[in-house]
């Protein structure tokens, strides 16, 4: 009866909630429905014990970073499991990492990735914990930066939290209480109404009770479409489709009511409802992020201060030794104006290239490499700078770039974690006596540049040697078909072979290399490097010798590795401690000069309202952030792109996860002097960027204009995906122009065979020849078999608006088995192989019905081929005269591209 009066009061009053579960535990604890907003749509309706409650809270406080928040989570999906029950829990918690922990794992994770070979995991942010009484919990945590952007996405548990009271609420501390008061009910509110919070809902509601997309339940779907659900499954159902409701008028709420009140449990009553919150969502209002993006953010950057002025006070007074840095030249703080991070030190700067060895030439450029310390309140902020910077001149390899200056720059950390592959380029830096810009900290990774001297340092100078051999070994052929230009590229690779050849063979016998060749070892290389072969023969002869010295190097190598005459890796412990210690000093220097203050709710207002100097920002969606990142390639590498686009990865495959990279393939056009200069102008580049502002890495590659319209014209996969990507990050006029001319000249036989041809290759590469293969290459392999049988399908005289495939390998299964071209037990072992997106990058035994479903797909789909006159040995017979055609096609419209848009750059 007392419950029958209150309810109404409660929902309005979490305070008078509060009262009255101190004054009426009995009462709140036995009560059969949810007594206030927050808990309005929890699937639950016990209570945490007090005993349960104090010993939930002092296991989080031990096992996580510092605990800034914790509750019940009612999310009917929370912990995977669904809701939680009357002994088992599932929580959320939201801490703050420690500087020091996120300093190191920047640097850290990177190194022990590359002692084991494969990238690190990262720890799974769950906890199972044990809380006597035969309770437990399923702790779901998030460190401040990862809750800012989830948040922001309006995903539901992280958006319901900020609602979480009375007996819900485990722990709030007065740092995320300050969140919640500054970001205020009403955006909350805009958020659960939004059609992100709404969609995430609908969505499992619908794969729950078998509608169209239940990618998981692929299998129950194919065998039974209609099954009653289960009592726990019915409960998650009715909060999902409440939550997936939101205000909406009319007979949705009557209807979910009526099937709560019957307690159906058929999934063919559920049906029809889940359709019909499924098409609400798609015309719900978006949540309004810009004011709370400031706040969020703002919010986290004062949190990442706070901790590095505690990280500081504790860490740094406790470190002896200071430091010492040199001053930039004059004469590049100009050049540096754009590129050189805020706050950073010079540590090292030297020309490097040629000059570096004493091999350059009159035609030579100038390179410079410089070693940079970022600020560590910086790394330690929620947006790290940039890692790296770079300016390189486009032209073809071998070309005199006389007068030209070229830099790199690289963050210490960054280049530690180079140093650590042991590519010789950076290795060498450590032992040049070149006259060079130096500090304190460089002296000391000098006095431990032996430790960089290992087996994987001498593979990298074998593979180097190899590298450059094997290109000679091209020019060879360039230079018996008469191209005037091979001769300087095979000297260049020649003296770059035998450069590494002398070191090496110093590396292997314990000696330091020199870097700057003498006596006869440089008179050998700069005759090689001046003195051009006369002849095809002499040049031949040249490359031979070289591959002799080469292939003895390897069996000295070899050798070296079983007497263990060098270390294998470096002290990835030992790196990282001093890393650590250079961090923590440079912080002690900042902070001599200036005071840390607490932050206000003032000061995070005022944050609030003034950008970070970062262009990234945890509200902001991943395509946003992409265009950011374009729009700096673009002035970084002095280009305008006329596409930009998702390639053929995880993440348009539909196989990503959490951690997975971002590829962007973009079609770009040089100012008008790289096409009428001397010079070659590039036909490609690539730039990588660390992950940042919530965002994993991003790595950019680009085809110059003419390039892609060339391999356009030749029907090339990967540039017809990154052209008709679903995901498209800028499109421009030309987009347009060469879609429409894609579909227009598009060869579906060299299409076809391409396809059929990447996937068999992979298989025999990557499967067959490979005892425990990584997961995603039979997704790698199944992608272009699938692709071919999907283009089969079709009638190429008289093709679809179509011309490629769904991008999702499941969606694209699911269309076969849907036209009947794919058995269902094949949907069935795709739809398996997708659902196991975490363990996708790892290696596992192989997969035997994979094998015979691949192995089945490239069998059929030759005898398919053969069928359309495509023989996949001979491959398809091209009209000439229709190749022409094409071909003239692409090349107007490449003129035209790039006439206009090159001319528009300077």
């Amino acid at each position: 009866c007392l419950h029958v009066c209150i309810s109404p009061l409660l929902v309005a009053s979490d305070k008078l909630l509060m009262i009255l579960d101190e004054l009426f535990p009995q009462l709140m604890r036995t009560t059969q429905q949810p007594l206030h907003s927050a808990d309005c749509l929890s699937s639950t309706s016990a209570h945490l014990s007090d005993d349960s409650r104090a010993t939930l809270l002092q296991q989080l406080q031990e096992q996580l970073p510092e605990l800034l928040f914790a509750a019940i989570d009612g999310f009917p999906l929370a912990g995977g499991e669904g809701i939680s029950s009357a002994n088992r829990w599932n929580v959320l918690a939201i801490c703050t990492s420690p500087p020091k922990e996120r300093l190191r794992k920047q640097v850290s994770d990177r190194l022990e990735g590359i002692i084991s070979g494969q990238p690190k995991q990262l720890a799974a942010r769950h906890l199972s914990l044990q809380l006597g009484s035969g309770e437990s919990a399923s702790v779901c945590w998030h460190d401040i930066a990862d809750f800012g952007q989830l948040l922001l996405k309006c995903t539901p548990t992280c958006v319901e939290c900020m609602e979480a009271a009375g007996s819900q609420l485990c722990y709030v501390s007065p740092r995320f209480q300050r969140l919640k008061e500054l970001l205020g009910s009403d955006w909350i509110c805009s958020a659960k109404q939004s059609k992100r919070y709404r969609a995430a809902c609908a969505g499992p509601l619908l794969s729950l009770v078998g509608g169209k997309g239940a990618a998981s339940k692929a299998k129950r779907q194919v065998e039974s479409p209609q099954r009653d659900l289960t009592e726990r499954e019915h409960a998650v159902a009715l909060g999902l489709a409440k939550r997936a409701a939101g205000c909406e008028v009319g007979h949705v709420h009557e209807s979910i009511a009526q099937l709560e009140r019957r307690n159906t449990a058929s999934s063919a009553d559920w049906l029809p409802l889940s359709r019909e919150l499924m098409q609400a969502v798609v015309a719900a209002p978006e949540c309004s992020l810009q004011e709370a993006s400031r706040i969020v953010d703002a919010w986290i950057d004062c949190e990442r201060e706070e901790d590095f002025a505690a990280f500081a006070a504790s860490e740094c007074p406790v470190v002896a030794g200071s430091l010492n840095f040199d001053t930039i030249p004059s004469e590049w703080e100009e050049r540096l104006q754009k590129s050189w991070p805020d706050g950073a030190n010079l540590l090292f700067l030297v020309q490097s290239g040629s000059f570096l060895y004493d091999l350059n030439t009159s035609a030579s450029d100038a390179d410079f490499t410089l070693i940079f310390l970022s600020p560590t309140r910086s790394l330690a902020a929620r947006v790290p700078p940039s890692c790296d910077f770079q300016s390189h001149v486009h032209v073809r390899f071998g070309s005199d770039k006389s007068g030209e200056i070229e830099y790199t720059g690289k963050e210490l950390g960054q280049y530690i974690v180079e140093l650590s592959k042991g590519n010789p380029r950076n290795v060498e830096l450590l032992f040049t006596k070149k006259p060079h810009q130096t500090s304190s900290v460089w002296k000391e990774l000098q006095a431990q540049r032996q430790s960089f001297l290992t087996l994987r340092c001498a593979g990298q100078y074998l593979g180097f040697i190899s590298d450059r051999l094997g290109k000679a070994g091209s020019e060879l052929e360039s230079i018996n078909a008469g191209d005037e230009g091979a001769n300087a590229r095979l000297s260049k690779l020649l003296y770059h072979a035998y450069h590494k050849i002398f070191e090496l063979r110093r590396v292997l016998a314990g000696q330091e290399p020199l870097v700057a060749l003498v006596g006869e070892e440089k008179r050998f290389v700069m005759d090689i490097r001046l003195r051009w072969a006369e002849s095809h023969e002499e040049a031949r002869t040249q490359v031979e010798a070289a591959i002799r010295c080469r292939d003895e190097l390897g069996l000295q190598l070899s050798a070296a590795r079983s007497a263990g005459s060098l270390p294998a890796e470096v002290d990835v412990e030992a790196l990282a401690s001093w890393l650590d210690s250079v961090r923590v000093r440079e912080a002690r220097s900042t902070l001599a000069a200036e005071s840390v203050d607490a932050c206000s709710e003032d000061r995070i207002a005022a944050k609030g309202l003034g950008r970070s100097c970062s262009t990234r920002s945890s509200g902001q969606d991943d395509l946003d952030i992409l265009c950011s990142i374009v729009q700096e390639v673009e002035a970084l590498e002095g280009i305008q792109i006329v596409h930009a686009a998702y390639a053929p990865s995880s993440r348009t495959m539909g196989t990503h996860h959490e951690e997975s990279d971002h590829d962007v393939h973009c079609i770009f056009v040089l100012p008008h002097a790289a096409y009428v200069g001397l010079s070659e102008p590039i036909q490609k580049f690539a730039r990588s960027f660390p992950a940042a502002g919530g965002l994993t890495q991003v790595d950019v590659s680009g085809w110059e204009a003419r390039h892609a319209c060339r391999m356009l014209a030749q029907h090339n996969p990967s540039v017809l995906h990154a052209l008709f990507s679903p995901v498209p990050i800028k499109s421009t006029t030309w987009t347009a122009s060469m879609c429409q001319l894609a579909a227009q000249t598009v060869d579906r036989a060299a299409l076809a065979l391409a396809f059929w041809k990447h996937g068999k290759q992979n298989f025999v590469d990557y499967i067959r020849r490979v005892d425990q293969p990584k997961r995603k290459r039979y997704v790698h392999v199944l992608r272009p078999l699938l692709s071919l049988k999907w283009l089969l399908s079709h009638d190429w005289s008289h093709p679809s608006d179509r011309l490629l495939p769904p991008s999702s390998i499941l969606d694209l299964a699911t269309e076969l088995t849907g036209a009947g071209v794919l058995a269902a037990e094949s949907l069935e072992i795709v739809s398996e192989l997708v659902s196991q997106k975490d363990r996708l990058a790892r290696p596992a035994p192989r997969d035997k019905a994979l094998e015979h479903l691949i192995e089945q797909l490239i069998s059929d789909t030759e005898v398919d081929l053969g069928r359309r006159n495509v023989n996949v040995r001979k491959g398809a017979l091209a009209d000439p005269t229709q190749v022409k055609v094409i071909y003239d096609k692409w090349n107007l419209l490449c003129v035209s591209m790039v006439s206009e848009v090159s001319a528009t750059l300077t």
